[in-house]
C-alpha cells in the first residue's frame, strides 16, 4: 500500500508576496501551525480551479514551520466532527524550503492513542502516542518512507501514524498544506479515486 502520490498542480500554491504575509503573521503568533480558512484570498486561483475540476474545493490550508524544527512528533491527523474526534485522512503539501523532507509512516500496534481535549482546534489536531509530542517511533513498525527534495505537490495519507523529519540549510522552514472537507474526502481510498486524473 502506498501512502503518497505526487500530483500535477499549478504553482505557486501561494504567491511570494502572500507567503511572506502569512509567515509574518505566523511568527507574530509564535506558533508552529497557522490555519487559514480564507482560501480564495491566499491560494493560487488556478490551483483552486484545478481542484474543483476533480470535484473538491480547498477547505482551509496550513502554514507549517519554525526555526530548527528537526522533526515532528509521531502523530495522526484528526478533526472534530459532531463533537467527536474523527480521522483526517489526507493532505496536499508543498515543501517550500531547500533540502530533504522525509515522511515515514508507522504501524503503532496496540499502543494507546492520546487525544487532545474536545475544546481544542476543531479544524485540525494531532493524535499522539506514548505521550504528547513524542518524536520517537521506537517499538513501532515502519510501513513506508518518502523523501521530498522539491516543491512538488504531494498527496499524503495523514490518518496513519507518521513522522516528518526535516534536513534543510534554511533558517525557517516553510510548508503549505491544503486540506479538504471530510464530507468531500472521508477516506484515503476516496482521495486516490478523486485525484487520480492529477497523478504525476
Amino acid at each position: 500500500m502506498t501512502f503518497f502520490k505526487e500530483l500535477n498542480l499549478p504553482t505557486p500554491v501561494v504567491s511570494e508576496r502572500m507567503l511572506d504575509k502569512i509567515y509574518v503573521l505566523k511568527l507574530k503568533d509564535n506558533t508552529y501551525t497557522k490555519i487559514i480558512t480564507d482560501v480564495d484570498q491566499y491560494l493560487n486561483p488556478e490551483l483552486i480551479h484545478k481542484c474543483k475540476s476533480v470535484g473538491v474545493t480547498p477547505y482551509f490550508f496550513i502554514a507549517f514551520g519554525r526555526d530548527n524544527c528537526g522533526s515532528s512528533s509521531v502523530h495522526r491527523d484528526i478533526a472534530l466532527e459532531n463533537n467527536k474526534w474523527a480521522d483526517f485522512p489526507v493532505a496536499v503539501n508543498w515543501e517550500l524550503t531547500p533540502g530533504t523532507t522525509t515522511w515515514t509512516w508507522w504501524d503503532t500496534g496496540d499502543e494507546p492513542k492520546l487525544y487532545p481535549p474536545i475544546d481544542e482546534s476543531p479544524l485540525l489536531h494531532g493524535q499522539h502516542f506514548k505521550y504528547r509530542g513524542n518524536k520517537s517511533p521506537a517499538g513501532f513498525k515502519l510501513l513506508e518512507t518518502y523523501n521530498v527534495t522539491s516543491s512538488q505537490a504531494v498527496l499524503y495519507r495523514s490518518d496513519v501514524a507518521h513522522l516528518i523529519t526535516y534536513n534543510s540549510p534554511a533558517k525557517h522552514r516553510r510548508c503549505i498544506s491544503v486540506r479538504f472537507s471530510l464530507k468531500e474526502i472521508p477516506t484515503w481510498e476516496r482521495a486516490l479515486e478523486i485525484f487520480q486524473p492529477l497523478f504525476a
